[in-house]
């Protein structure tokens, strides 16, 4: 949702979507990367976990269901399977964020919803 990084893209101008990437990276307080078909065949993608790594960021992999077995550079992150995980994860992070309603309620929405039919468990791998 970065229209710099949209027009950057758009131009194919690599060097400003690398700074772009790294800018955005950079001011995260962890990184999730949410799996899909289209993320193992992105060649950004490992740019993008190994600049986070390298930034001492926490990293997390969100796996969707019906898609490819997780690339071995994923296996250096945390693996969330299922939405149980999900909030474990979520819980964890929220711990170690400062207080803001932002934070709280959006965490306190997804972790109420791990009732038996949590909304994202058509969506999520629960499988190793």
């Amino acid at each position: 949702m970065d229209d710099d990084l949209q027009e950057a893209a758009n131009s194919g101008n690599a060097a400003a979507i690398t700074e772009f990437i790294e800018r955005g990276l950079s001011n995260s307080t962890h990184i999730m990367c949410l799996v899909s078909a289209s993320t193992v065949k992105s060649w950004w993608v490992p740019y993008e976990l190994g600049f986070g790594k390298k930034s001492g960021k926490p990293l997390a992999t969100l796996k969707l269901k019906d898609t490819v077995i997780l690339p071995a550079y994923l296996e250096i992150s945390y693996i969330i399977r299922g939405t149980d995980s999900l909030n474990e994860y979520l819980t964890r992070v929220r711990r170690g964020l400062s207080k803001s309603a932002a934070v709280d309620s959006l965490t306190e929405s997804l972790i109420r919803n791990s009732a038996p039919s949590h909304p994202l468990d058509n969506f999520l791998d629960w499988n190793e």
